[in-house]
């Protein structure tokens, strides 16, 4: 007499046919986050060459998304939850984003370098927990 083995539970996959056809479309509009670029954006909000008027409001839109991209780093892992002064960076930085571009270029250069403060900030310390690589 020979026992009989239980049977061996199916495999499902984890995702279905739609949910990886979405993931698929967020890999494919993933931008990575290039620090170099990150440093060279806050270099020209905070430094001796203050972009020109033509500049002003294409820098402040990469700066607003650097800023929503950081945020996100500094809160994806469950297991380490983002400390208080990290939250209140993300919080900053959230109003700031929500801000309309003001018109005209001293008032839209005041808020790019608001942006590039905050997106400063919040990078140093996103290094600083090692969430995220400093740019050698």
């Amino acid at each position: 007499m020979s026992a009989s083995r239980p049977a061996e539970p199916q495999w499902t996959p984890p995702l279905d046919a739609d949910a990886l056809v979405r993931l698929l479309d967020r890999v494919r509009a993933w931008d990575p986050l290039v620090v170099e670029a990150v440093f060279d954006d806050l270099d020209m909000a905070q430094g001796d060459q203050t972009p020109g008027a033509d500049e002003v409001d294409e820098l402040a839109e990469r700066l607003r998304s650097t800023l929503k991209q950081l945020s996100a780093i500094a809160v994806a892992d469950p297991k380490f939850p983002a400390d208080t002064a990290t939250l209140q960076l993300i919080d900053r930085g959230r109003s700031l984003r929500d801000e309309q571009m003001p018109r005209g270029y001293r008032p839209a250069l005041g808020l790019a370098r608001r942006l590039s403060w905050v997106t400063s900030d919040l990078i140093e310390r996103l290094i600083a927990t090692r969430q995220i690589k400093d740019a050698d």
